[in-house]
């Protein structure tokens, strides 16, 4: 039996957060013994967990050097108890887990230790200003004993950066097929059971881009009407703007319902899904619309949606902050509805390899794997 420790901040709302939720439980139904070390108690996705996954909480801040220090020496005293430690969140819990990997060698214990990328650093790192970060990146993750990547252009972006690895793997993100499907099929209790719209599902800060959104629907209303309602799903710190926005646009058929326990009820009933990213690594909100069979229109950010959509081939591509292009799409999508559904069976078809028990028996193999290698 594989003992595994994941590692992250905390399981509040955010895709990385889902998915170490979701791996942990399908690794757990498995056969692996699990558990989850958070900074925080609490979280959305803690309920997302199955019942046998440990909890470990660490309620301090991991800031500073001491604070670090002292947060390495309770996870290394804590991997006591597994053989695999997981750094679930790039950048934030990746040097713990290193500093945890160099005093578990120099004490001869016999783990392996992994990190998770789930985006495109070097855009990232680029977006929020943070030269410095760049040496961290290079030094730490070849280092690592496996650094696992949740799509093909993040692999390519992290090598870039670090130079030919050969410690780099990629497995992409796992869904809860059962779940995703069973939720979807909930009623709506509210408006939107009847009125045609479409749904974005995303946090509200500058990354996932909703200025643009809410422009390509001004756009699209000018064309068709207040046909389609947009529905929006989450929060941040840009809210009050983005409301502020929709005023200022005469916009009256925007909804913000802030986050919901079940997003997929919405997503599978609507007209397609929107994303407006600047940068993604592999969404979950898109990998679960094609789950469902719900139209996609997403920017062609880097890096995920082209990956998914296999270049257009399963949704509709547009270039980042081009409101233009993005309304052409939505019109295209209202007006072609069968051209949509297409597109959307292929999709459904290509996420078919995301079931959550295919990604669980992977990340099983590669876990062994390292494991062998590190005696």
């Amino acid at each position: 039996m594989l003992r595994i420790l994941f590692v992250v901040p905390s399981l509040n709302h955010g895709g990385s957060e889902r998915v170490t939720a979701t791996l942990a439980t399908g690794l757990q139904q498995a056969g692996c013994q699990v558990g989850v070390l958070t900074f925080t108690s609490g979280g959305e996705y803690r309920t997302h967990l199955h019942p046998a996954v440990t909890c470990h909480y660490y309620e301090h801040r991991v800031k500073t050097f001491f604070e670090r220090v002292r947060a390495v020496n309770h996870l290394t005293h804590l991997s006591n108890n597994y053989d695999i430690v997981v750094s679930a969140m790039h950048l934030i819990t990746d040097q713990v887990v290193y500093a945890c990997q160099v005093i578990n060698r120099l004490r001869q214990r016999h783990k392996a230790h992994v990190a998770m990328v789930h985006t495109r650093l070097s855009t990232l790192l680029a977006l929020y200003n943070r030269p410095g970060k760049y040496h961290r990146v290079r030094y730490l993750y070849p280092r690592f004993d496996r650094v696992i990547t949740v799509g093909q252009g993040v692999k390519e972006d992290l090598e870039e950066l670090c130079g030919t690895m050969n410690n780099v793997e990629v497995i992409r993100n796992p869904l809860d097929h059962a779940l995703i499907l069973e939720k979807a099929r909930d009623t709506l209790d509210d408006a939107f059971a009847t009125a045609p719209f479409f749904v974005n599902v995303a946090r509200m800060d500058a990354l996932k881009d909703q200025r643009t959104l809410l422009n390509a629907y001004r756009q699209f209303t000018d064309v068709m009407g207040p046909t389609q309602h947009l529905v929006i799903l989450g929060d941040g710190a840009l809210r009050a703007d983005l409301e502020a926005q929709c005023q200022e646009l005469g916009l009256s058929t925007v909804h913000f319902l802030g986050y919901v326990d079940n997003p997929w009820k919405y997503v599978a009933r609507a007209t397609a899904l929107l994303s407006t990213s600047l940068l993604e690594g592999l969404p979950l909100n898109i990998s679960e619309a094609m789950l469902c069979g719900t139209p996609v229109i997403a920017t062609d950010c880097p890096c995920g949606p082209a990956e998914l959509l296999e270049n257009g081939a399963g949704g509709y591509l547009c270039e980042p902050g081009d409101a233009a292009a993005f309304a052409r799409a939505m019109v295209q999508v209202t007006q072609h509805p069968e051209e949509a559904r297409e597109k959307a069976a292929h999709a459904s078809r290509f996420a078919a390899q995301f079931a959550l028990p295919a990604v669980a028996k992977q990340y099983i193999s590669t876990f062994q794997e390292v494991l062998s290698l590190t005696n």
